[in-house]
């Protein structure tokens, strides 16, 4: 597990980079999504898939396997082994970095929302 510091960039993965922030006034490249984190999902981190892994994906009723959305984005057996997973303290499935983000994402900032910048190296 990798820690995720606040304001600054922090490579994840062999491809991505993160940057976490509360502060809006600085002009940050890369896509942003913005999340509500409550106290106890602090801090979070990334990981590597581990088995029965799943993430809740807005629009879906019940939780996809980890797995098997590797499997429908065509993604390579060895990519699947490093694939960054972004978690929170409880251990639960925020975002598949790069390819889905749990629900609780928006692309709207709501009040109190840390702002998450991700970019493609």
């Amino acid at each position: 597990k990798k820690t995720i510091q606040e304001d600054c960039w922090q490579q994840i993965g062999e491809d991505y980079s993160i940057y976490l922030t509360k502060n809006l006034e600085q002009a940050i490249m890369g896509e942003r999504w913005f999340i509500h984190l409550a106290d106890d999902m602090l801090p979070i981190s990334t990981r590597k898939k581990q088995v029965g892994d799943r993430i809740h994906i807005k629009g879906m009723d019940s939780p996809k396997k980890i797995s098997r959305l590797f499997i429908d984005e065509k993604i390579s057996l060895k990519d699947r082994q490093v694939w960054p997973l972004l978690v929170d303290q409880n251990n639960d499935i925020l975002a598949v970095v790069g390819l889905r983000y749990d629900e609780r994402f928006s692309k709207e900032y709501r009040l109190q929302d840390y702002a998450i910048y991700i970019k493609y190296d």
